[in-house]
């Protein structure tokens, strides 16, 4: 009895073996059947790849990149650096001067210039571009040519904003690369126009981002100071009283009263040459009015007569 149950016992094992061998030949084959036959599928439907762009992401830190390239904005500082300077000094003029020769000694230049006299001093404006690396320089030299009153530094940080455009400048290239090549396989005239629009498109768009980069550029690296100059103010001297200059302020007073009586003379004689041609006519208005009034009394007087008689 005990052999027999051994023996049902192996004839079951073998024949789950067999059942689970059967299984997996038939899911390999439909598995190989299906695979094939949706492969072939899309090769009968694949259509013709649109241009993709580089993926773009923003690193850890906020600067955006292109894929591979995450964290290289961080690492480099884009800054847009401004000084404003007043300096008292002796000569405006002279120190305008020296200030345009150290902007050109140092590769800079000057963007601004305006030298002007107040009511009590001259006065100077100047914009100076200079290197954003030898700004330091730059306002140390500047230093010593007066006393400075007030300084002002300060920097606009254009990182993510720089680094975000060179990204977007990066696909599109990319993006126009990618059209040419359609555009060298396409067999259609309207397959060439549509391409040719997307391309201009892009173009467009290239220029647009690699204005601003080159803007940013020259922003970055030249540096603006803002110099305004204040002439020292002197305590003039106190002029001595003089006799000779007494008499000679009288002289200059009695012939501008003289020169005030002869030109109201020339006015009023001027004023006379104007009348004389109505003459006529002031006297006839003169006499007209004359002989109102003299009948308007010659007739009240003759009116009170007659009451009293």
């Amino acid at each position: 009895m005990l052999k027999y149950k051994r023996i049902a016992l192996l004839i079951m094992i073998v024949m789950f073996g067999i059942t689970l061998t059967i299984t997996g030949c038939g899911a390999k084959s439909l598995n190989f059947e299906s695979s094939s036959n949706q492969g072939s599928s899309a090769d009968m439907a694949a259509p013709v790849p649109a241009p993709m762009a580089p993926q773009e992401e923003y690193d850890n830190e906020g600067s955006y990149n292109s894929t591979g390239e995450a964290g290289k904005g961080i690492s480099e500082r884009k800054m847009i650096e401004t000084v404003h300077l007043t300096l008292v000094v002796d000569n405006v003029f002279e120190v305008a001067e020296k200030i345009t020769e150290l902007a050109e000694h140092l590769n800079g230049f000057i963007q601004e210039s305006r030298t002007w006299e107040g009511s009590d001093a001259k006065h100077g404006y100047l914009t100076a571009r200079i290197p954003a690396e030898r700004l330091t320089e730059a306002m140390n030299q500047i230093e010593t040519l007066g006393t400075v009153r007030s300084t002002q530094r300060s920097g606009q940080d254009v990182t993510e904003q720089y680094f975000d455009r060179q990204a977007r400048l990066r696909n599109l290239e990319a993006q126009e690369e990618r059209y040419l090549e359609i555009l060298s396989e396409a067999k259609t005239t309207e397959d060439v126009i549509n391409v040719e629009r997307e391309l201009v498109r892009v173009r467009e768009q290239i220029e647009v981002y690699m204005g601003q980069l080159k803007y940013l550029d020259h922003q970055i690296n030249l540096a603006t100071l803002n110099i305004q100059l204040e002439e020292q103010k002197t305590i003039n001297e106190i002029e001595k009283p003089s006799f000779i200059k007494a008499f000679d302020a009288a002289k200059v007073a009695t012939k501008n009263s003289i020169n005030m009586i002869l030109t109201a003379i020339s006015g009023l004689i001027i004023a006379i040459g104007y009348l004389i041609p109505l003459t006529p006519i002031i006297l006839l208005a003169a006499y007209i009015y004359y002989r109102k009034v003299y009948s308007r009394r010659k007739n009240s007087s003759k009116a009170k007569d007659n009451e009293e008689v």
